[in-house]
Parts: structure tokens; C-alpha cells; sequence
């Protein structure tokens, strides 16, 4: 279950009728992106939106210099990214809120696991939401994204030290050319009720095979401690499942699922795609560990990573390419509204069309950029 709205409603009123003025100033040619981004008096507003939103604890805008520490605006811990890899991330004027960073394939972004703070989200009823702004150049097998995920050796290891990540195209169990994003209650390789093991970590939400490369898009999730959702373009992209054609023909997706289909919360059905039942919450490293009465030695816990994840024993075996223009956490499952609002603040449609045109050929200017301006949905106080 969500958590109350009832502390936001000031803040989501006050921010409807500034959405509102900002539609109005848009239409008048006041705010127009360019091909690069925003215009720089409106980055300002965007980032302010972002914060406006409650209990957001990371948001990084990746508009710092090449050489300049990334730090989290606006939230009590600064959260400062190390550069990890073979080479230090790089920076472009590129991107929705002032910038973003170039990642290659050889290099990445990380928090110790002692510096994450309120990134180390954990617990039975341990919620989290996570958006991305991001312009794939290529799409690999498994790209890692961002989050708190220590996977092991491979197939079958159960030694890792996984809590919740965002990844694309999963192949398995349906996730090609998805968004897939994971959570982790045992921290390593997901458990059947009878206690037999899987060979992996199969706790994953997918989409439909939507994610575009070479255009500026939002992917995200919500987890509530109960159901998983995946989001694309600021939108739940639901997703009904076919058990044998995802490989979900497991007892574990096809009969342990709560009120995915029926309303009874006491029916146990499919799991479900999109949203994905899971309902054991998120990995406590700091929990008793079934796994030590195995004789099984855990992974140290995880570093909250951007572009990596440590992977069938490769740190950089399943890398993000492209450019990585902001992301946000929250310590809470935000609503549909929520994802929306974050992801139309960002403006990416405008940044797109604007680019179509430049490869086309069509002159850019701020008439054309004035017709393409995409209004954004203004949030209503909840009840």
C-alpha cells in the first residue's frame, strides 16, 4: 500500500498551479528547448518540480563539468558519485536538466555501501521508486541502469547481495527489450515456498519490448513492498503474461500471485507481468541470513551503482552506453500521476522532435520548437 499523501498536498497544490503558469509561459515562447536540452531558465524549474515531490532521496542532474564531483541536489544527503572503470564518466551539454554523463562501456558511477545512507533501502516493508532520463546509443543484453545489485560468479551462485536495480532487456522469463526492473528479498537466487532454489534472481517486473535507442527516454519503477511496476515514458506499460512463450510456467509465477486477476486478497493467482507480485519486501544485509545456516559465504553488500552491475563475476560484463541525463530515488512507491509528472517535467518529446529535425535537415528555431512543446501534466492535490 502507498503511503499517505495527505504530507504532500500543499506542495502538490502549489505545484499544480505552477505547472499551470509554466504551460502558460511555454506557449508564449518563453521556455523552448533547444536540440541540446531546456533552456537554461527553465532547467531550474525542472529540477525544482523533481524536488518538490516527498521523500526523495537521491537526484542527480549530471549538468557538473568533466573532472567536477556528481552530487544529489536538493535531498539530506549529498550522495557524491566516485568515477569507477577504466576511464572517469565525461560530460555533455546534452541532456533535460543542464547536461549528462557520457558512459562508454568502460566506465561508471558508484556509492560505497557505507556511504549510502537512505539509498540502502531494506526491510519487509521497505518501498522504492526509481526514473531515469536516458538516450541509449546501444542496446545490450542486460544493461544496468542503476541501483544496489551484487549478483555473484553466475547461474546457480547464490552468494550475492541484491536489493533492488533497474536493468533493460533481461531475455529470460520474457524481458527482451524491456524494462526490467529487480527486487531481491533473499539477496541472492529467489527461493520457491518448498525452499528449492532457482538458478537466478527471476523477481522482475517487464514491460512490452518498447525501449527505443538514440532517443531521450524515461524508464523507471515503483515497488510498494508488495507489487512491482515497470514504467516507460511516464507510463505503467501493463503487461498481461503468457506463461509459456516468457518462460513462466513455474508454479512460483503461475500460482503464487495475490489479487493480480482476482479481487479476493486471499486468492492466489499469476504473479502477473507488469505489474509483478512479489510481497516480501527488499534484502536486509543486516538481517539473519538463511544462507549462513547453508555454509553459504555472502558478498559483502552492494555499492548503489549507475551503468555497471557486478554480473557473473565481471564488474563491467552487462555495461549502460549512452548518455545518462538524470535520475531519482524515493523512498516510497509514487503513483502513476507521480511517474508521469517526472517524466513530462524532463520535456524529453521536445528534445526529440527537435533532433528529428536537425537530422533531417529542417531548420530549428523557436517557432518549430514552440509547436512541439510538450505541455506537462499538471499534479492535483490528493485527497
Amino acid at each position: 500500500m502507498l503511503s499517505s499523501r495527505a504530507p504532500y498536498r500543499c506542495a502538490l497544490a502549489c505545484l499544480a498551479a505552477t505547472l499551470c503558469l509554466g504551460q502558460r509561459h511555454a506557449e508564449a515562447g518563453d521556455r523552448l528547448a533547444t536540440p541540446a536540452g531546456p533552456a537554461a531558465g527553465a532547467v531550474e524549474a525542472q529540477v525544482k518540480s523533481v524536488q518538490s515531490l516527498g521523500e526523495l532521496a537521491a537526484f542527480w542532474t549530471f549538468d557538473e563539468a568533466s573532472g567536477e564531483t556528481r552530487q544529489s541536489k536538493g535531498t539530506k544527503h549529498p550522495h557524491p558519485l566516485t568515477n569507477g572503470g577504466s576511464v572517469a564518466a565525461e560530460h555533455t551539454s546534452e541532456g533535460p536538466f543542464g547536461g549528462a554523463a557520457v558512459l562508454t562501456g568502460k566506465e561508471y558511477l558508484y556509492i560505497p555501501h557505507e556511504d549510502t545512507h537512505d539509498l540502502n533501502i531494506t526491510g519487509p516493508d521497505a518501498r522504492v521508486s526509481m526514473i531515469a532520463w536516458i538516450k541509449l546509443a546501444k542496446m545490450g543484453r542486460g544493461v544496468s541502469v542503476a541501483g544496489k545489485w551484487y549478483e555473484g560468479q553466475g547461474r546457480g551462485d547464490n552468494t550475492g547481495a541484491r536489493q533492488y536495480s533497474l536493468l533493460l532487456n533481461i531475455p529470460a522469463y520474457g524481458g527482451r527489450n524491456a524494462v526490467c526492473p529487480h527486487i531481491s528479498a533473499e539477496g541472492g537466487v529467489t527461493v520457491r515456498a518448498d525452499g528449492t532454489r532457482f538458478p537466478w534472481c527471476v523477481d522482475y517486473a517487464v514491460t512490452p519490448p518498447i525501449v527505443e535507442t538514440h532517443r531521450w527516454v524515461s524508464v523507471g519503477f515503483t515497488y510498494d513492498s508488495d507489487y512491482l511496476s515497470a514504467y516507460y515514458n511516464g507510463r505503467l506499460a501493463r503487461r498481461e503474461p503468457n506463461p509459456v512463450d516468457d518462460r513462466r510456467t513455474d508454479p512460483y509465477f503461475t500460482e503464487q500471485g495475490r489479487g493480480y486477476v482476482a479481487d479476493d486478497p486471499t486468492t492466489y493467482v499469476n504473479r502477473g507481468m507488469n505489474p509483478f507480485y512479489h510481497g516480501r519486501g527488499i534484502y536486509d544485509v543486516q538481517a539473519t541470513d538463511y544462507r549462513a545456516d547453508l555454509g553459504i559465504e555472502v558478498a559483502s553488500p552492494s555499492d548503489f551503482t549507475i551503468g555497471t552491475r557486478y554480473v557473473s563475476g565481471n564488474l563491467m560484463g552487462e555495461p549502460f552506453v549512452g548518455l545518462f541525463g538524470g535520475l531519482a530515488v524515493f523512498t516510497r512507491a509514487l503513483s502513476e500521476q507521480e511517474m508521469l509528472f517526472l517524466h513530462t517535467t524532463a520535456e524529453l518529446e521536445a528534445m526529440n522532435v527537435l533532433q528529428s529535425q536537425r537530422e533531417a535537415g529542417s531548420p530549428v528555431g523557436p517557432a518549430s520548437a514552440a509547436r512541439n512543446h510538450t505541455q506537462r501534466p499538471a499534479l492535483a492535490a490528493q485527497p
